[in-house]
C-alpha cells in the first residue's frame, strides 16, 4: 500500500496552498520479509522480519542535506507539507506501524486530511461512500466484498484503524480492472469521462 495523504480544509475541500520546499523525507527501513503472495487474509500470518539488526532499521533519511533526523523532527515537518506520500513494501508488518504513528502524530497536530490507498479501487471508494463506515471490521467487509486481491485484515488494520480513529476521509487511488485495461489497449482515448476531466484540473 502507498498511502497518500492529502490536507484538507475543515470544509472538506483540499489545501490551495503550494507545498512548501521542505527536505524529502525517507524512511529508510531496512527490513525485508520473506516473499509472500496476495492471497485471502484469513488465519494468515504475516511473514517474519529479516535484518532486524541491520544499521539503517528505522533511520529516517533529508535526502536534501544528506543527514539523519529523529522521529521528532519527521513530525515536526510532516504538517508543514500539503500532501505526503508514505512508501512501503506491501507485506511488511513494521511499514504499516509507521504509517499508522504518522497519521496519529497528523491528527494530533489538528490537520484536516483524507487518506488515499493503492489498495483501493473507484468502485470500492464508490461502495464506502454509499455507508458510514463504523468499524475496521465493517471497511474490510466492504472492500472484501468487490476485490478480494489484497490481504486487508493481514496487512493493513494497522492503517485502517489510525485513519478511522483519527475521522479521515478514505479514498480510493486506483481504478477497476476493466477500466485499466481499456486504458492498456486505448491508451489516453481509453480513459473514461470522469477521470479525463480531472487530469486536465489536475497540477501533477
Amino acid at each position: 500500500m502507498h498511502p497518500a495523504i492529502v490536507f484538507r480544509k475543515p470544509d472538506g475541500s483540499a489545501c490551495s496552498r503550494p507545498m512548501p520546499r521542505l527536505a524529502m523525507l525517507l524512511l529508510c527501513v531496512a527490513m525485508t520479509w520473506h516473499a509472500a503472495g496476495c492471497a485471502a487474509d484469513v488465519g494468515e500470518q504475516a511473514p517474519a522480519l529479516l535484518d532486524r539488526n541491520h544499521p539503517l532499521v528505522d533511520k529516517i533519511l533529508d535526502v536534501h542535506s544528506g543527514a539523519f533526523i529523529s522521529q521528532a523532527q519527521l513530525i515536526t515537518r510532516l504538517p508543514q507539507s500539503g500532501y505526503i506520500l508514505l512508501g512501503e513494501t506491501h507485506d511488511n508488518r513494521r511499514h504499516h506501524e509507521i504509517q499508522a504513528q504518522i497519521i496519529d502524530a497528523l491528527h494530533k497536530a489538528l490537520r484536516h486530511a483524507s487518506v488515499s490507498f493503492e489498495m483501493i479501487n473507484d468502485e470500492q471508494g464508490e461502495a464506502l461512500q454509499a455507508h458510514a463506515i463504523t468499524s475496521v471490521d465493517m471497511l474490510i467487509e466492504l472492500l472484501r466484498g468487490i476485490e478480494d486481491k489484497w490481504p486487508y485484515a493481514r496487512d493493513y488494520r494497522v492503517v485502517f484503524e489510525s485513519v478511522l480513529r483519527a475521522g479521515y476521509a478514505i479514498r480510493p487511488a486506483n481504478l477497476r480492472r476493466d477500466t485499466i485495461r481499456q486504458i492498456a489497449r486505448q491508451g489516453e482515448a481509453g480513459l473514461p469521462d470522469n477521470l479525463r476531466a480531472h487530469l486536465k484540473q489536475a497540477q501533477l
